[in-house]
């Protein structure tokens, strides 16, 4: 089992989650819930906190399996997948209900980061950020994710390179899609 984190208690006017579908009424139901997501395949860490979950997986290859897993628990409320451990991670993804990025966005940016895993994104249905280890790689996610049907109007991409000048390459999420 992967390591695992809950934080117990947190008085209702300091939760930072939105109001799940089914609420986890007690801390058994809770330390039972974060314990699951701890054996899930590749799993490096797992937090609860409040009702918001993170899964950190070790690879870009279980992204997808630890997003099918978050989607299927109605009493979470933010739900967050990493790439990366407890210490470091390079990747992060929201997938909460109704404001997360789809299966869609979320199997372009896993398969991206499998062939260039030196990436940093963080990746929101409004925002794809991230710094990326050259221009060529910033110019390809930029064209993928161009080629990939938005989450919502208007999700930009700005992505970033260490050239030392601060120079990046913008655009939006599906924007290759649209016809005029």
């Amino acid at each position: 089992m992967a390591e695992w984190w809950i934080y117990l208690g947190a008085p209702p006017s300091t939760r930072l989650s939105p109001a799940p579908t089914n609420s986890l009424s007690s801390d058994s139901e809770r330390i039972a819930l974060v314990k699951e997501a701890a054996r899930l395949p590749d799993v490096t860490t797992a937090q609860l906190l409040d009702s918001s979950m993170t899964i950190r997986v070790e690879r870009a290859e279980s992204v997808v399996g630890a997003v099918t897993w978050l989607r299927g628990e109605p009493a979470l409320g933010f739900k967050w997948v990493y790439v990366g451990d407890s210490a470091a991670w390079s990747v992060a993804i929201d997938v909460s209900d109704g404001q997360g990025v789809s299966d869609q966005t979320v199997a372009a940016i896993a398969t991206f980061v499998q062939a260039h895993p030196r990436l940093e994104l963080t990746v929101t249905s409004s925002l794809v950020a991230g710094v990326v280890p050259t221009k060529a790689e910033a110019r390809a996610l930029l064209a993928e994710l161009q080629r990939t049907a938005a989450d919502s109007s208007n999700q930009k991409v700005l992505l970033w390179w260490p050239d030392g000048n601060g120079t990046k390459v913008s655009g939006q999420v599906g924007s290759a899609l649209v016809t005029h």
